[in-house]
């Protein structure tokens, strides 16, 4: 990894915040990877993956090898068009693997050059916003899907219901809100 890359990873299948302590894969491992592989932006991957963890005890899943890539634009239209063969930038993208039931395994990649373009148009700062994709990527990987209207609209009422659940007095909440460090 070099110095503009930087990775936060939980491995220990008996960490206290985990969703199901039991929720081994077949290795009895298991490995949840927050990465910002931005050139330039900074995130606390720490707040990003207790964000991660609180959406999956929410909706009653653990997980098996599930990583949260952050990434410039660039890099997001390389992916984009190397799986999607759309030829530009998105502000997330899934990948969603096999996993045993009640478990989630999955790549999230997330755009943060997207997401601060994004965050005016929604009233939202860059961290709320960086939150709110995060949350849609997990959301998908839990068996959401938006490729309706309707659904699309349970899935945002959702994200918004993930975010207000959260204690107000946790540090997620005052990063959040733009009080704690980036």
């Amino acid at each position: 990894m070099n110095s503009m890359t930087e990775a936060l990873t939980g491995t220990d299948p008996g960490e206290d915040d985990s969703p199901f302590p039991e929720g081994l894969d077949e290795d009895g491992k298991r490995e949840l990877v927050v990465s910002n592989l931005h050139p330039s932006r900074k995130i606390d991957l720490s707040y990003l993956r207790q964000l991660v963890l609180h959406a999956l005890r929410q909706e009653g899943l653990g997980y098996g090898q599930l990583n949260l890539v952050l990434l410039d634009a660039q890099e997001m239209r390389r992916y984009n068009r190397d799986f999607h063969s759309c030829d530009e930038s998105t502000d997330h993208l899934g990948f969603q693997f096999d996993a045993p039931e009640g478990l989630v395994s999955g790549d999230i990649f997330v755009c943060l050059d997207d997401c601060a373009e994004q965050a005016p148009r929604f009233g939202s700062g860059l961290r709320r916003e960086v939150a709110k994709v995060c949350l849609h990527g997990v959301l998908h990987l839990c068996g959401w899907k938006d490729d309706r209207p309707a659904a699309r609209e349970r899935m945002h009422r959702r994200e918004e219901e993930l975010l207000d659940g959260l204690a107000p007095q946790r540090p997620l909440v005052r990063w959040l809100k733009g009080s704690a460090r980036a």
